[in-house]
């Protein structure tokens, strides 16, 4: 959830016009919306981050602009008439985040598909370690004095100077042929969160082997790695697309989604494929729990099961 402010440039005055949500259900769909600030103030209930909620009385439209935090092409907008509820009982299977990762390797191809006058649609997630982590500075931009923070992010394989430390809904472009990345409104920053996506990240580095490299200033939180003993040989998962939730399969040392035009999957979600044997007096059968299935009658993601299965053993 962010702000959505306006600056008038004759007065150099900022003017709140709304605030935009992302939200989630419980079949790992995401969607923009936007309220404006009149209706936010009028609104019975407070909408606060990581809370539920049934919301009623809205309309879509087609979302258009440049650097839209989510690739669906539908914008939701609250109307005076809409109504929100707000949910005591949690439902874990609604999860708190989402994320559309790039791998890193991919982003100089991608900063520069754009010229400098023309924007792309959507901005970018990406996921990596901090290292050559400086300290807060100052800027002079055209809105006044901002503090920065620099560092290099990297994913064991490939590394590109950051300007802002963000995750989330990042702006690219290119610098020196290198790839620079910026943070827009709608950006956020996650360090060591309890997710999905970071423990598989800490799985793989641990994995290849990876270390932070001698000039390497230290980060402001390392990561710390898991051992991992045989789970990988376990056939109740499988490495997912996170679109089409699909299969995905190794191409030229890259996980790839071939459903999705060979899209590269820097982090792969894990979903659970658990294949049941059932009898009665005359006949036994195979059934097949997919993920959604697991989820109700664990409570858990595939990913968490896997992890509580690691410190039992």
């Amino acid at each position: 959830m962010w702000p959505s402010i306006s600056i008038q440039a004759t007065q150099g005055r900022e003017n709140l016009k709304g605030y935009n949500l992302i939200l989630l259900d419980d079949n790992n769909s995401h969607v923009q919306a936007f309220i404006y600030a009149d209706q936010w103030n009028s609104m019975a209930v407070n909408i606060d981050e990581g809370s539920i909620y049934v919301i009623s009385n809205f309309y879509t439209k087609e979302a258009t602009g440049s650097w839209r935090p989510v690739s669906s092409k539908i914008l939701i907008n609250f109307s005076p008439s809409t109504t929100v509820q707000k949910l005591t009982e949690d439902d874990f299977m609604i999860p708190l985040h989402k994320f559309e990762f790039v791998d890193l390797g991919d982003l100089f191809s991608m900063a520069t598909k754009c010229p400098n006058d023309e924007y792309p649609e959507y901005s970018t997630d990406i996921i990596g370690v901090v290292e050559d982590f400086e300290h807060i500075s100052s800027i002079k931009t055209k809105f006044g004095q901002r503090n920065i923070v620099r560092f290099r992010i990297t994913d064991g394989r490939n590394s590109h100077k950051v300007i802002i430390a963000i995750v989330t809904s990042t702006r690219l472009k290119t610098y020196k042929y290198s790839v620079q990345i910026s943070s827009l409104p709608s950006s956020k920053l996650f360090l060591n969160m309890d997710s999905d996506s970071v423990v598989a990240m800490r799985y793989r580095l641990e994995e290849e082997g990876y270390t932070v490299s001698q000039q390497s200033t230290g980060t402001p939180q390392e990561p710390v790695a898991q051992k991992v003993q045989n789970v990988e040989e376990a056939d109740w998962w499988y490495n997912s697309c996170s679109d089409c939730e699909g299969e995905v399969e190794k191409v030229e040392g890259k996980l790839t989604c071939t459903n999705c035009t060979n899209k590269t999957i820097a982090v792969p979600e894990k979903r659970s494929r658990i294949v049941i044997l059932a009898e009665d007096s005359s006949e036994a059968y195979n059934f097949i729990l997919m993920d959604r299935a697991t989820r109700r009658l664990t409570g858990m993601t595939a990913t968490k099961m896997q992890s509580e299965m690691l410190k039992a053993s």
